[in-house]
């Protein structure tokens, strides 16, 4: 997409590490939007500040100063905004609970979406060769970084008791020798790494897969879970934070974030007509999701706060 010149404002040259930690030093004039996709606002009282609450990872899984910094940046954009979007309400219920003194007026909860590109596709005739061989495989697909609190351990030893099953990790840094060591040691083979996938090409995999395993404990929206339900694909997922709001009645929820419990749920799915519905209902849960609802939302919050702002700015 192609931005005009003239609505670039160029902020300070120094390092962006440390810059988006800073006010944006651009002059705007009064009642300007300025929406930071960081946590940052502008220092005139006169600009119209939206921020957007992602999640709250650093508040729950970091500690010392990594913490401390973001934590007090978040703070400090969460005072000083007119406007806050939660991308779920699982983020907005973490927000006033870190910071109870904040406004519900001035919070939406605004969904994100997937991309097109995930959808259902012809399989195997849409299927690229480099993913052949797993065409005969019953793949329990894994999407995402493996940071403790995604509980890619349990996904690993989950698909080891899953015998006939081939774990497909997608995303998260390489794998170190050592991990390497041990999840052959599971698995014996039975298992597949992709660093980098593009939209077509992990659609591909959704299609193909036999569920999408999801035991992360915490989320701030789950984007994962929904391009999979688009494309087709059973989600079998934990019960908590955001994931129940995404994946409604569509996936196969478990209560209890153990080895065990997926292990069984995931058996469930060797029913070919309870297969079907839950295909059926995840397509229906993600028409539910859409980017032009997105746009549509955040246009309309903007207008609202706008209007806020007018009455209040001499």
């Amino acid at each position: 997409m192609h931005i005009p010149s003239e609505l670039v404002h160029p902020d300070r040259s120094w390092p962006r590490p440390l810059v988006r930690y800073l006010a944006p030093s651009a002059i705007l004039s009064p009642l300007t939007i300025f929406h930071s996709s960081y946590y940052r606002t502008h220092a005139d009282p006169r600009v119209i500040n939206i921020i957007t609450a992602y999640d709250f990872i650093y508040e729950r899984y970091r500690s010392g100063l990594p913490r401390l910094v973001h934590h007090t940046q978040k703070e400090r954009a969460v005072r000083h905004a007119d406007g806050i979007i939660c991308i779920s309400d699982s983020t907005k219920r973490d927000l006033l609970h870190h910071f109870p003194h904040t406004p519900e007026s001035k919070i939406k909860t605004i969904h994100l979406s997937a991309a097109a590109e995930y959808k259902r596709i012809n399989v195997p005739g849409d299927i690229a060769p480099e993913f052949s061989e797993l065409l005969d495989r019953k793949v329990i697909l894994y999407v995402g970084d493996r940071s403790g609190y995604k509980n890619f351990v349990i996904a690993l030893e989950t698909v080891h008791h899953c015998k006939d099953a081939t774990l497909v990790a997608v995303g998260g840094r390489s794998f170190a020798n050592d991990e390497l060591t041990h999840i052959n040691k599971l698995l014996n083979g039975r298992f597949q790494h992709y660093a980098t996938l593009d939209n077509t090409k992990l659609n591909q995999l959704y299609n193909l897969a036999f569920c999408l395993l999801y035991p992360s404990s915490y989320e701030g929206f789950g984007i994962p879970a929904l391009e999979a339900m688009q494309a087709g694909c059973p989600v079998v997922a934990a019960n908590c934070s955001s994931l129940p709001e995404v994946c409604g009645s569509a996936g196969i929820m478990v209560a209890e974030i153990s080895v065990e419990c997926f292990v069984e749920n995931i058996g469930r799915l060797t029913n070919p007509l309870f297969r079907e519905d839950i295909v059926h209902r995840g397509l229906q849960q993600a028409e539910r999701f859409s980017w032009d609802h997105t746009f549509d939302e955040t246009m309309e919050f903007y207008r609202h706060i706008h209007a806020n702002k007018c009455s209040l700015v001499p």
